[in-house]
């Protein structure tokens, strides 16, 4: 897995995604929470948790509830994807992954390129295929957030 990475021009949320897809044979036991991840939003604490196939970061404010998250995944073309939502923005962005290397000389921050041509549909069958394992309260308020 790799580490929390901004997105360039970002000084909010952080771009992240797994290395590589470990395939169907992951399963729910396979999620685990990253301890001490960077707090970097001053009113929220975040979450880090990873699995072979995803990693979702969760803002929870001081009463605990989600005020955002990014979840984050390969899809089946090997692309880096991710869905981020935020309660104050009252929305959620869906895109890819732009890692910025286009040339090996170039050392470019990664960045989301928004994608708004279609459902979410990539990030919905992924979250199914993950979610088990979970905390409920996080799984309900990703599915509620985004309609799903």
């Amino acid at each position: 897995m790799t580490g929390p990475r901004r997105s360039q021009g970002s000084t909010a949320t952080p771009l992240a995604v797994p290395v590589a897809d470990a395939g169907p044979t992951a399963g729910p036991a396979d999620w685990r929470e990253v301890p001490g991840p960077r707090q970097d939003a001053p009113g929220f604490t975040k979450q880090w948790f990873c699995h072979p196939r995803a990693e979702l970061f969760v803002w929870r404010d001081a009463d605990g509830r989600v005020g955002a998250f990014q979840f984050c995944f390969v899809d089946d073309n090997d692309a880096e994807q991710m869905v981020a939502w935020d309660r104050a923005k009252a929305g959620a962005v869906q895109g890819r992954v732009d890692s910025g290397e286009s040339t090996p000389t170039a050392n470019r921050s990664p960045i989301l390129r928004e994608d708004t041509s279609g459902p979410r549909t990539p990030a919905r069958d992924r979250w199914a295929a993950v979610r088990d394992g979970l905390p409920p309260d996080l799984v309900s308020a990703v599915e509620s957030a985004l309609g799903w």
